[in-house]
């Protein structure tokens, strides 16, 4: 897991549409690079405005893969594999206060006796 090899890193992100922009910014200033110097960077990160989703929305939607749906149906059916994968990412899911993914919740949710 990362506990063993976190020194090597610089930072860690989880990335969310609302923070990316910033977290990418603030990364690339650090190292010396002025964000503005990257001719594509406004396309690939556009600002958002939280007060409007509208651009935020259309983002999200063309690149929906309904990969959450994908991985409830997989898991449901294979649910065996489910408790080993989380249990190897589980140091860092803890390490950084993260929750294990919805879609894994879910298909626990679904399948488990123990949530039926």
């Amino acid at each position: 897991g990362l506990r063993t090899s976190l020194r090597y890193y610089n930072t860690i992100e989880q990335f969310e549409y609302e923070t990316i922009r910033d977290k990418v910014f603030y990364l690339l200033d650090t190292i010396g690079i002025n964000p503005s110097s990257i001719p594509e960077f406004n396309r690939i990160f556009p600002p958002v405005n939280l007060g409007n989703t509208t651009h935020l929305l259309k983002r999200r939607s063309s690149h929906e893969t309904n990969a959450h749906h994908h991985m409830i149906e997989y898991f449901a059916s294979n649910f065996s594999l489910l408790r080993p994968l989380l249990n190897h990412y589980a140091p860092d899911y803890l390490l950084f206060g993260i929750k294990a993914p919805s879609w894994a919740i879910e298909a626990f949710e679904y399948k488990d006796p123990l949530f039926a």
